[in-house]
């Protein structure tokens, strides 16, 4: 086996994937061998458990939104099913996205703040002008879109395991779209309990599925996706006067 043909087993090995004694064996040979692929294979499931780290990191309101107006608009294609290997490389970027949030944070507790940008915080924000936040209505829409089509495809069974809907949520920054819209302050009471029985729900999806990815996906009690979808088109179907 070369590294090439290690790479392709990499994630597997990761997240527990069950590989034939024969392929296995093969495995150990390998990395008994080459320090590269060792290497690779330590920094792929430090990556991973890393994720962790989300459930307790939290960042100023002006950082959140520079983040969501530049990964707000890039949304993926739909995928309902998302294969193993998919899963360790979100978990690979989204490990780069927290280190690179918290060295912008480290960065920004040590800047005095004023009327006019200093030569570092220029550097950091790449701009001397303020960076505006996302369009608020624009975001909830995307976000009940999307959150809309994992609905969809929980509905039709389109999600065999755990890890395939934990990486679909993932992909689509469902959590980091109703986190936004909560904290922007701009939502109105309607709009804002629509996303905070959204929001509650991917949470508990995702707590339930962590650690359990090659498991079958089995919805916990409480997570309704007609209920959820329903709501969802209600509220698109009501008028705007009944939001405010």
């Amino acid at each position: 086996m070369n590294c090439r043909e290690f790479k392709g087993y990499v994630f597997d090995r990761v997240l527990g994937e069950e590989i034939s004694a024969s392929v296995s064996e093969k495995l150990d040979i390998h990395l008994a061998g080459c320090r590269r692929c060792r290497r690779l294979l330590r920094e792929t499931g430090n990556a991973w458990r890393s994720l962790e780290v989300l459930e307790t990191v939290s960042f100023p309101e002006s950082l959140s939104r520079r983040v969501v107006e530049r990964v707000a608009p890039r949304r993926p294609a739909l995928r309902f099913f998302q294969p193993p290997r998919r899963v360790g490389r979100l978990a690979l970027a989204a490990a780069s996205l927290v280190l690179a949030a918290g060295l912008l944070l480290l960065f920004y507790r040590f800047i005095p703040s004023g009327p006019s940008p200093d030569p570092l915080r220029t550097a950091i924000t790449f701009t001397d002008r303020e960076i505006p936040g996302p369009d608020p209505a624009a975001t909830l829409d995307d976000y009940l879109r999307e959150s809309g089509l994992i609905l969809s495809g929980l509905e039709s069974g389109s999600y065999p395991t755990w890890g395939s809907l934990l990486s679909e949520i993932i992909s689509r920054d469902i959590q980091g779209r109703s986190n936004y819209l909560l904290e922007s302050g701009e939502l109105d009471p309607h709009s804002r309990s629509v996303v905070g029985e959204l929001h509650q729900a991917f949470w508990n999806l995702l707590q339930e599925g962590r650690g359990r990815e090659q498991e079958p996906l089995v919805l916990p009690p409480g997570v309704d996706p007609a209920y959820l979808s329903s709501a969802i088109e209600q509220y698109r179907t009501s008028p705007a006067v009944e939001r405010e």
